[in-house]
């Protein structure tokens, strides 16, 4: 939703642009777009005058920030077994690629 949001912000049709201007700055709790941005900026920690700032990597770097690096290697693992369990990686190709067999 929040690229979405961006997009419309950012549209070179005033109409679009006004609307979702009104709707994050004014309508926030009365308007589904605002009540998202709302969302977004609290969920993330941002100012809603930065909302454009919010990209996919600012996303994925704030929730690594979060979590313990534990954790991300254990996900990272579990990743790489159900790449083995669909067929995407075989255990074969692991230990070749490890071990140079």
């Amino acid at each position: 939703m929040l690229t979405f949001i961006q997009s419309c912000l950012l549209s070179e049709s005033d109409l679009v642009s006004f609307v979702t201007r009104h709707a994050v700055w004014f309508g926030r709790m009365s308007s589904p777009v605002g009540r998202n941005a709302f969302h977004c900026c609290h969920r993330f920690d941002v100012l809603l005058d930065k909302l454009l700032y919010v990209t996919p990597r600012f996303v994925y770097d704030f929730c690594i920030s979060k979590v313990d690096s534990e954790y991300v290697h254990l996900a990272y693992s579990l990743l790489e077994l159900v790449f083995v369990r669909s067929g995407s990686f075989s255990v074969k190709t692991l230990l070749t690629q490890t071990f140079r067999l």
